[in-house]
């Protein structure tokens, strides 16, 4: 029996603090990227597995920042610049692109027309001593469009010595710019609490802040069409398209599928942007001297890397059988995002594009799919964030490519990749199918234009 004159304890309603902060996590995500530096002392033959460690480490920590929800918008702002600042110093020991990159840049500086002379037609001169380039890409002109030869130019200026840095700055700065215009966009789409997947994303921060690719201006183009085109400033984001696409040829199918979600002078002005500024780009680069062709096809005949689907199709099938499927493939993706554009699913629409010729290339290097990380953030998707972690398997060919210069690709990187990608698709649509019905009012994507 209670006695009446012991006070009892009064615990009132209990304060609510929000949720836990789980601090230790993002310190450890900076400390595992910083692991990055240790990665040169390692015997050649293991480079590849620990970058894959590394990733998987990174890869495990994002995903559960982004599960706990635990960080703020500019929590997540400061960790992913934190984790890009403290890598400048990285060695680029997982590519050599930045110095054919420099070497294009350098040939263009000089007078000639990268698109027509290889490294090794200028053997004898000083300037294939000033600029050495990696040995596999001796034979064969650039394959990079205008606008990325003119920012490697840039570099070049600063000379042997300090044009890796320069390029290193640039892009370390387009990563660093994206990840704040993906601020701005998922604050206006109201998905900050995906904003995890793209600030913190491993991919993202190691193909840009060691390996140096060109590929993160790409991704700051296509992040800067997508907040112009959600702030309806189409011109502009048209203009970014065309940007983009004068360095890698991805941005410009964003213009498919918003051919069949804008209206009609929506699509004439970002249509117009973008065509416009690749003319330009273009036309400068002919009245410069410049015969801006490349030699993609050559590439792709000489290289198989990371492609899963590609690899099976041509076990079973040669040219131009082969060559037919791919087409009827792409030609049926390339509707089903045509048709989602149409039902205002524009988001989904563009990432689905933009995925179609990463899925059917016979080399699909992990920086490659770089572009379609933002997409993560905007509307999750288990296919991609599936791929992206399961892409980077591939650097195991690393192992014996610095140490002995053999490229041999191994069969379970990319069967694990192909089941990755399976399994995301397969997520993907049984997430879709429970949407449906009374979740359909709600599956419009945050871009509306009326």
């Amino acid at each position: 029996m209670n006695n009446p004159h012991i006070p009892k304890k009064y615990y009132g309603p209990k304060r609510y603090y929000g949720p836990k902060k789980h601090y230790g996590l993002g310190v450890g995500f900076i400390i595992a990227c910083a692991l990055v530096y240790a990665m040169p002392l390692l015997p050649s033959g293991h480079v590849g597995d620990a970058y894959v460690f590394i990733h998987i480490l990174l890869t495990a920590l994002m995903v559960l920042i982004w599960h706990k929800g635990s960080y703020s918008l500019s929590a997540l702002l400061w960790i992913g610049l934190a984790a890009r600042v403290i890598l400048f110093l990285a060695s680029p020991i997982t590519s050599t692109d930045a110095e054919r990159y420099l070497w294009d840049g350098a040939v263009t500086v000089a007078g000639y027309d990268a698109y027509s002379i290889s490294p090794e037609f200028l053997n004898d001169t000083p300037l294939r001593a000033l600029w050495p380039t990696p040995e596999e890409h001796a034979q064969y002109a650039t394959i990079y469009p205008p606008g990325a030869i003119s920012l490697f130019a840039v570099s070049a200026l600063a000379g042997p010595h300090f044009g890796f840095w320069v390029w290193k700055l640039l892009a370390t700065g387009a990563g660093i710019a994206a990840l704040f215009l993906m601020a701005r966009l998922v604050k206006k789409i109201k998905t900050e609490r995906h904003f995890a997947l793209c600030a913190l994303s491993p991919l993202l921060i190691l193909e840009t802040n060691v390996g140096v690719h060109v590929d993160s201006f790409s991704v700051l183009a296509v992040v800067a069409a997508l907040l112009f085109l959600k702030k309806k400033f189409f011109m502009r984001a048209g203009l970014m398209i065309g940007w983009g696409t004068t360095l890698k040829f991805a941005p410009l199918i964003m213009l498919g599928p918003l051919l069949f979600f804008l209206r009609g002078r929506e699509t004439v002005r970002v249509w117009f942007g973008a065509l416009f500024f690749i003319a330009l780009i273009y036309g400068g680069a002919f009245l410069s001297g410049l015969t801006p062709i490349g030699v993609v096809q050559v590439f792709f005949e000489k290289w198989r890397n990371g492609s899963p689907f590609f690899s099976l199709f041509e076990f079973f099938l040669a040219p131009p059988e082969l060559n037919y499927l791919l087409f009827f493939i792409a030609c049926l993706l390339f509707a089903v995002a045509a048709f989602m554009a149409y039902k205002d699913k524009i988001y989904e629409a563009i990432a689905l594009a933009m995925a179609v010729p990463f899925l059917l290339s016979p080399v699909v290097f992990p920086w490659y799919l770089m572009v379609l990380i933002p997409f993560l953030a905007i509307r999750p998707s288990a296919t991609i964030g599936l791929w992206v972690s399961a892409a980077p398997l591939s650097y195991v060919v690393l192992n014996r490519w610095i140490g002995e210069g053999v490229w041999e690709v191994s069969i379970w990187p990319i069967v694990t990749i192909g089941v990755a990608i399976i399994i995301g698709v397969c997520v993907d649509l049984y997430r879709s199918y429970r949407r449906m019905g009374s979740d359909m009012p709600q599956m419009n994507t945050g871009l509306p234009l009326n």
